[in-house]
């Protein structure tokens, strides 16, 4: 009896602290890169920041151009990473600067060479013929300078 008491005093303290957890995930969700950039649009608008306004509207009409319109802050990175690259051919620093804040870090030529020699040793890839399977193992690292990436394995298995 005691301990069919003691079970139930348990079962109210575990229902309580799983609402709590459930409260604080809705308190504290973290916001999609998206989500963001309409907030950040809602603020310049407030701020009368017309040229942030207009810029963060051709990115928010980016995402409406997009197939679905809810995007993962991975499919986000991509068209981020599209928009960077175009603000940088037209020379663009003020929009390259906010882009900026929501792509990885750029690794540099060491990490990159210590990611690829990892690549290389778990994959036994011994000549350049199998530099696929290392461009291919180097996708899941953000922040990969492909071309950069490229040289080093060529440099390294020729």
């Amino acid at each position: 009896m005691l301990l069919l008491t003691f079970l139930k005093i348990l079962n109210k303290i575990f229902a309580q602290l799983k609402f709590f957890t459930y409260l604080c995930c809705i308190k504290f969700k973290t916001m999609t890169i998206q989500e963001q950039i309409r907030q950040d649009l809602s603020t310049a608008i407030a701020e009368r920041n017309s040229e942030l306004t207009n810029f963060l509207k051709s990115v928010v009409g980016e995402y409406g151009r997009q197939v679905k319109k809810e995007l993962s802050d991975a499919e986000s990175i991509t068209l981020l990473k599209w928009m960077h690259g175009n603000a940088e051919v037209m020379g663009n620093e003020f929009e390259m600067n906010y882009l900026s804040q929501f792509l990885p870090k750029k690794l540099n030529e060491e990490e990159t060479n210590v990611i690829i020699e990892k690549i290389i040793a778990d994959n036994g890839v011994t000549s350049i013929k199998e530099m696929g399977k290392i461009m291919s193992a180097l996708k899941q690292y953000p922040g990969i300078d492909n071309a950069l990436a490229s040289k080093l394995i060529k440099e390294r298995l020729s």
